[in-house]
């Protein structure tokens, strides 16, 4: 079975297309093989895309083979790959969180996170719909250089408190809209960067200094990207990268793939 590895801010990848998956393969168990860092290729999730022009489809898929709804970086290789390696003209990517547009030009690709909005506020952070449920808290601490007593709080708070059902991303304010962003994500616990924690600490750091709108830098593990709100329109912006196509042999007994 064919496959492309990429990544976003190192936030990777293994990219499959839907045509090329046997009948018979589950895309959960496929997903926690393939992302092993030692018995598989490696990866923070396995994406199976389906492009129709001008419209591409993605369903993003965990290591620990449970389904999310969206990833901003996944988005960002999905979209790369309908252009540089289908040769395909898409501006609409389609996720389980809905429709979103994108553009690409000179390796930057933007894409647009529809419904992103602070839900709630509680005694924990701020509750964020950014294609997936986000907790963010606002700190003062570097998140890039985490104390372990914010991954104690980041387990207590995904796990304990919220079954398991939320992703939980610290946002430390620098001066001049700029922002340190890191998530510990459901299914995948500390990942280099992660898009759609970039777009809910973005939404949360303007609603709460900026007035809701406007533009900001966020520094992650694992790069730069940037964020623009503009009423409900919010797009993620950020490079991506394809490193290397290859064959899973795995499912080698069928000849066809």
């Amino acid at each position: 079975m064919r496959f492309w590895k990429a990544h976003g801010s190192l936030n990777d990848f293994v990219l499959v297309l839907e045509e090329d998956l046997p009948e018979r393969a589950d895309p959960s168990e496929l997903a926690v093989e393939m992302c092993d860092r030692r018995a598989g290729v490696g990866a923070d999730g396995l994406i199976l895309v389906d492009v129709e022009p001008p419209e591409v489809r993605m369903r993003v898929f965990n290591p620990d083979g449970s389904e999310a709804e969206f990833c901003g970086n996944a988005a960002r290789c999905v979209v790369l790959l309908a252009h540089e390696i289908l040769g395909e003209n898409v501006n609409r990517l389609r996720s389980g969180a809905g429709v979103h547009e994108v553009t690409i030009e000179d390796g930057t690709i933007s894409v647009e996170v529809p419904g992103a909005e602070v839900k709630e506020v509680n005694e924990l952070g701020y509750e964020v719909r950014a294609g997936v449920p986000h907790l963010v808290r606002l700190t003062e601490q570097d998140p890039l250089d985490p104390d372990p007593r914010l991954r104690k709080a980041a387990s207590v708070i995904r796990d304990d408190i919220y079954g398991g059902d939320i992703n939980v991303t610290f946002a430390c304010p620098v001066e001049g809209n700029v922002l340190r962003v890191r998530t510990f994500e459901r299914g995948a616990g500390w990942t280099p960067a992660c898009g759609s924690g970039v777009v809910a600490a973005s939404v949360v750091y303007l609603e709460v200094y900026e007035g809701g709108e406007g533009s900001v830098e966020v520094k992650t593990k694992g790069g730069e990207l940037k964020t623009e709100v503009e009423g409900d329109r919010v797009k993620l912006i950020g490079p991506a990268e394809i490193t290397f196509e290859g064959r899973w042999l795995k499912l080698r007994e069928d000849p066809d793939n």
